[in-house]
């Protein structure tokens, strides 16, 4: 035979049968017990569970036996008489309740606290609840110093990356902003220059070119006007006084210029304004 502590798992009162579980013992089986046994050994116990109690609460020390449906109860045990019939299985279950008052990482079971009323004194069992709960506090204590930090760092690196995404917001909004202040003075200049040139009759764009660098312009209109890379059947040279390729068809359309209809074709346009 053998011993273990266990609570009624379910009871049925009109035929006296019931089942306990196991609390020491790996064992999936559940203990059969009858209420005859529960009275011959334990009235009180029978009492109680013949009451309005629910059986889930009762817990009690049982010797048991294989049978052929399973495990039966075969009597039913105080502390005392569990240390003194099982000494050996009684020091391995002891150890097992010291152990598990000792362990935090899992809820202390209700039956523990059952099952070491009469094997632990009063005084230990006062005293492993003390220590396990200042272990609770320190590690509740380290746990929320380490979720403290944690959250500071996630904070820290959260205002960095919002510090950086500002960053990268002023810059793009600075290079935006310089866009389009260049494009105004572009614009700016486009519109002095034709109101420059529209008085003066000229007729081709070669005209204009050839009066802003007569004239010395390039400050004036320093931003839409330059130096063009000129390329024709391999060759290349430089064209001062020429303009983009979008304002050079702003310009004909704004002052009726003809095209010179030159086979060569601009390859780059350096404004004056990056000669200056």
């Amino acid at each position: 035979m053998s011993i273990d502590f266990g609570w009624v798992v379910r009871f049925r009162q009109t035929r006296g049968i019931g089942f306990a579980s196991h609390a020491f013992r790996s064992s999936s089986k559940e203990v059969f017990f009858h209420i005859k046994q529960l009275k011959r050994f334990d009235a009180s116990l029978a009492e109680t569970l013949d009451g309005p109690t629910r059986s889930r609460d009762i817990f009690f020390w049982y010797e048991y036996r294989e049978c052929p449906r399973g495990h039966e109860v075969v009597s039913i045990l105080s502390p005392k008489q569990v240390l003194g019939k099982y000494p050996d299985e009684a020091t391995t279950i002891i150890r097992l309740l010291r152990e598990s008052w000792t362990c935090i990482s899992n809820p202390l079971p209700t039956y523990m606290s059952k099952a070491a009323a009469g094997l632990l004194s009063k005084d230990e069992i006062q005293q492993l609840t003390a220590n396990r709960h200042s272990k609770i506090e320190e590690h509740n204590r380290k746990t929320d110093e380490q979720r403290r930090i944690q959250l500071e760092k996630a904070r820290e690196l959260a205002e960095k990356r919002a510090a950086r995404r500002e960053a990268e917001m002023r810059k793009r909004q600075a290079i935006q902003d310089q866009i389009a202040e260049e494009e105004k003075e572009k614009e700016d200049e486009f519109r002095k220059l034709v109101d420059e040139m529209k008085p003066l009759g000229f007729s081709h764009s070669n005209q204009v070119s050839a009066y802003i660098v007569r004239h010395r312009l390039g400050h004036k209109y320093k931003n839409i006007s330059g130096i063009l890379e000129m390329e024709r059947d391999g060759d290349r040279w430089n064209f001062g006084g020429g303009f983009p390729a979008n304002v050079y068809a702003r310009l004909c359309d704004e002052l009726g210029l003809q095209s010179n209809k030159s086979p060569a074709k601009p390859t780059k346009f350096t404004p004056y304004k990056d000669l200056l």
